[in-house]
């Protein structure tokens, strides 16, 4: 899902953020470099919408890649083929408009990268081969499936391309844009996210020594956390200096910028909850949302609430 190009000033945490369990669940980190720019040319005529002009980091080259192709190998990277058919066309509807908004907006050459700390995944053919090895044809034809099913959909709000950033699992409810990029989108707002307090990955805790604190932090004093109402450290307070959330998860490598932190024996003792930024959809929420019985519409409202689903 999973935000793209970050302005100093919204840079992500996560997406982050973090790492995540495996290739195939890091969040977007999205992301908000084009939240208040003009889309002017949503329509032109002139952009060749029949495939993405995708810069290969890793290879150092600019490939243009058919759109199904280029969903079907973002798929691959950012969610895991055994979450539920709808949960996976959910995602494949948010990544192709996340794209579709990139393309419209960039002033590059190229339209979107495969870096996921900045755009979105994307393994070609050989990439998919190495990461499934002999699964490899039956995991693709259960992304083709579902990607044949919704392709050319998107999200849109108010004529335009919506911003889908998505992350791998909330910390409870989704975070807004507002406290996460300090931009505030009317659909990337808080809503309710609550299953993914039951995945094994929700809760994250990690001991860090009181020497390898004090060394990155130059004091070894316990910090007063100043929190979002939705629990993301904004700042950590300390006597002589205050640290911003999303450095310190940085610093630590952490999971999510929600977080506490206790002492224990002499160390400290991080807990956090969730995986990535926690803005737009969760793919883990939209998994248990699919298996509860909503297809990959009712998971798209709900998690972009006022967005339309649309098809070229």
């Amino acid at each position: 899902m999973k935000n793209i190009i970050i302005p100093s000033i919204i840079l992500l945490f996560c997406m982050t953020l973090s790492p995540l369990f495996a290739k195939n669940t890091k969040d977007n980190k999205a992301i908000i470099q084009n939240a208040n720019q003009t889309e002017e040319n949503k329509t032109n005529p002139l952009i060749d919408k029949s495939y993405f002009s995708v810069k290969r980091t890793n290879k150092n080259i600019i490939e243009k890649i058919s759109e199904k192709d280029y969903i079907i190998g973002c798929i691959s990277g950012e969610i895991p083929t055994t979450y539920n058919k709808e949960a996976i066309k959910a995602q494949a509807v948010a990544s192709y408009t996340f794209a579709c908004r990139k393309r419209e907006n960039s002033k590059n050459e190229y339209d979107i990268t495969d870096d996921y700390t900045i755009d979105q995944c994307f393994f070609d053919k050989n990439e998919q081969k190495e990461k499934w090895g002999n699964q490899y044809e039956s995991k693709i034809k259960i992304i083709q499936k579902a990607v044949d099913e919704v392709f050319g959909e998107y999200l849109e709000y108010d004529g335009k391309y919506a911003l889908t950033v998505y992350h791998a699992i909330s910390p409870g409810k989704t975070n807004t844009s507002k406290e996460v990029w300090g931009s505030e989108i009317s659909y990337l707002t808080t809503v309710d996210s609550s299953c993914d307090r039951l995945s094994e990955n929700y809760k994250n805790v990690i001991t860090i020594s009181n020497a390898e604190f004090k060394e990155k932090i130059k004091t070894d004093e316990s910090p007063k956390l100043e929190k979002t109402d939705n629990g993301r450290v904004e700042k950590l307070i300390f006597k002589k200096t205050t640290i911003l959330g999303t450095d310190f998860a940085k610093l630590f490598n952490l999971k999510s910028c929600n977080f506490d932190i206790s002492k224990a024996k002499g160390n400290f003792v991080i807990t956090t909850y969730g995986y990535g930024h926690g803005v737009g959809m969760s793919q883990n929420g939209a998994n248990c949302m699919a298996e509860n019985g909503s297809n990959y519409a009712e998971i798209l409202k709900h998690y972009y609430p006022g967005c339309v689903i649309r098809k070229q």
